[in-house]
């Protein structure tokens, strides 16, 4: 039976690897037989399953990546840094309604 596994990349992206493993294996034996630890956090088709979930033919194995930051700590971080750079900033026109053009009866 054909599985897939999806890896990700460091610099992006995915790598796609085919597998070939027996009728009525199991998650933790294709991540085994892929060379990845039994307790890799995975699903299929981006859904969260167990290492004892069966697969089927054709099924994807996306390896779960480690978040760098939590959501909450992204936010907050994000929060900090739009107080220290905020500038007033015109609304309608951009620059061009700061600087207006000189008259040439004026000049």
């Amino acid at each position: 039976m054909r599985v897939y596994i999806c890896c990700p990349r460091r610099k992006g992206g995915a790598e796609l690897h085919e597998l070939d493993v027996s009728e009525g294996a199991v998650v933790a034996d294709a991540l085994e037989s892929a060379g990845f630890p039994r307790e890799t956090t995975c699903g299929i088709f981006c859904e969260k399953c167990t290492p004892e979930t069966v697969l089927k033919p054709d099924d994807r194995i996306d390896i779960a990546v480690a978040l760098a930051l939590s959501p909450m700590e992204v936010r907050r971080l994000r929060a900090q840094n739009k107080e220290r750079t905020a500038v007033p900033r015109p609304r309608h026109g951009g620059i061009h309604q700061l600087i207006k053009p000189l008259d040439e009866t004026e000049a």
